[in-house]
């Protein structure tokens, strides 16, 4: 009998190969190709891991720790409690400032007139288009002073003396946000316009007038001090001021019909200005 085997041994001897053996120049090539292959690849990898490195540093270098936030405590009521709003970036645009409304508060008083027999009296009805400087000469035409349609209130008080004489007006006018510097170029743009003699009107009679900007900036946000001069018969002048000031978009328009110093037109634009703050 057989060995079982040296049998299947000698099948295994008498079976062909699948393929011929490479040659050992083949094997070397490959052996090349396969560790050059390797080197690509852990460069890759590497690169890979650098760049993630690089990445997670510009994402962490210099980052700070943020803050720790805690769920608000509900309040007994079961009503969440309320949140603190976010200050606003200082390069943020600040919110538009509310109106301010006229107030008696805002105007002169008899003690800061200094005059001791003087009466303030409330205000009468006049045409919502009043403005104090819309008289001081012809023509007028209220379309050339591009503010007065941004007005938004206006309210004015009378001085006069217990003997019965008027002693002059007060004026106060809110303008929209932003329009009382413009209001102001057109009170100085009126008195160019109104500069020299004024030709006397028949139907009333009215002398001759001559206004004159003295002054500019010396009270509130803004002033102007201006002269009026009646031409009397005979070469004679009287000479009165006005004084108006601007805090914001508040304007105050003195007409001082009795005072013939400038020092004190000057001193009461102050207190006027002074009173709308």
């Amino acid at each position: 009998m057989s060995d079982p085997i040296d049998t299947a041994l000698q099948r295994l001897r008498d079976q062909k190969p699948p393929g011929g053996f490479a040659s050992a120049d083949a094997v070397r090539r490959r052996g090349i190709r396969r560790t050059y292959r390797q080197i690509v690849a852990a460069g890759v990898a590497v690169l890979a891991i650098a760049g993630g490195v690089v990445t997670w540093a510009e994402t962490h270098t210099d980052r700070r720790t943020p803050p720790v936030t805690t769920s608000p405590t509900p309040s007994p009521s079961g009503t969440p409690s309320a949140t603190t709003s976010p200050t606003p970036s200082p390069s943020g645009t600040p919110s538009a400032a509310p109106p301010v409304a006229l107030t008696p508060a805002m105007f002169l008083t008899a003690a800061d007139l200094g005059a001791g027999d003087l009466v303030i009296g409330q205000a009468g009805e006049v045409g919502r288009d009043l403005w104090m400087w819309q008289d001081i000469c012809k023509p007028y035409r209220r379309a050339d002073y591009p503010s007065l349609a941004k007005r938004a209130q206006m309210d004015w008080r009378d001085f006069s003396r217990t003997g019965g004489y008027g002693a002059g007006f007060q004026m106060i006018e809110r303008y929209e946000p932003g329009v009382g510097p413009r209001n102001f170029d057109d009170v100085r743009a009126r008195l160019r316009d109104c500069a020299g003699q004024q030709t006397p009107d028949p139907a009333i009679g009215n002398l001759p007038l001559r206004w004159t900007l003295v002054a500019n900036g010396f009270a509130g946000d803004d002033a102007v001090l201006a002269k009026k001069e009646v031409l009397l018969e005979g070469g004679r002048v009287r000479v009165s001021f006005a004084v108006a000031v601007r805090v914001g978009d508040l304007v105050s328009t003195v007409w001082l019909d009795d005072v013939t110093s400038e020092a004190i037109a000057r001193d009461i634009a102050v207190k006027a200005a002074a009173r709308l703050r």
